[in-house]
């Protein structure tokens, strides 16, 4: 939205927009942890249900290059031994489903190696107030369908 705070975006912001609407994004997720593969949600590869239903879900490093963004898990990043090229568009998003105190000293590079700890613009992690995609282990929800239950 422009600076003035109007409800009616200039033409060039919703041109912008339309344009985003009008095409897909690549999503590159590598290393899927193996609890993540469990959760056919987390893991919907159409996005169907998300608020932005046009990004295309790939695990191949070979679409690396090709890719809008890249999901790179902190437990992983040793793994990669470097940081490797980039395009400037693209976006790298550290993922990590546990905090740091359960790493045991794995990937933890991402922390002491500069190339890496500069090099992420989004982060998304179980915590709900410091990350920019919350991507918890579950949640509590009420049941729709309540069971009556006989306890005498």
């Amino acid at each position: 939205m422009s600076q003035n705070r109007s409800s009616i975006p200039s033409t060039t912001e919703k041109d912008v927009f339309i344009g985003i609407l009008n095409r897909s994004f690549r999503v590159l997720f590598p290393d899927v942890h193996f609890q993540l593969t469990s959760r056919p949600d987390a893991m919907r590869n159409d996005f169907s249900q998300c608020q932005y239903n046009n990004c295309i879900l790939t695990h191949s490093m070979s679409e690396r290059p090709r890719s809008d963004a890249l999901i790179i898990t902190g437990r992983r990043i040793g793994h990669y031994k470097t940081p490797f090229p980039r395009t400037p568009e693209q976006i790298w998003i550290f993922h990590q489903i546990e905090s740091p105190q359960h790493y045991d000293g794995e990937g933890t590079e991402w922390r002491t190696d500069p190339s890496w700890s500069s090099g992420f613009n989004w982060s998304m992690t179980y915590d709900y107030i410091n990350t920019d995609v919350h991507f918890p282990y579950g949640g509590i929800t009420t049941k729709l369908i309540k069971t009556v239950r006989n306890y005498t």
